[in-house]
């Protein structure tokens, strides 16, 4: 089973694979098809988790698009951005 510092990891890493920016986003299907639908149950726990103390500490941010689709992402921040290149 994994832990929730190991989720951590996890997240941080997806973003750091698609270099993204800070301010920019990776979408939660992006989430849910690499990550979260690999974790048991206990684990998707952890992930939300692992994700909450993310937000929490500044590194995340959690949105919700406008319109129909409503689609969710997650979004690096500088602080986050700057934890996952080693400049924090």
């Amino acid at each position: 089973m994994k832990s929730k510092e190991e989720i951590r990891e996890l997240i941080l890493d997806k973003f750091k694979n698609f270099e993204v920016q800070p301010n920019c986003f990776v979408p939660m299907d992006i989430f849910r098809v690499s990550i979260i639908n690999k974790l048991n149950s206990q684990e998707k726990d952890l992930f939300y988790v692992a994700a909450n103390e993310l937000i929490s500490e500044g590194k995340i941010q959690h949105e919700r698009g406008s319109g129909q689709s409503g689609s969710e992402c997650y979004k690096l921040t500088e602080k986050g951005y700057n934890w996952i290149n080693g400049k924090c």
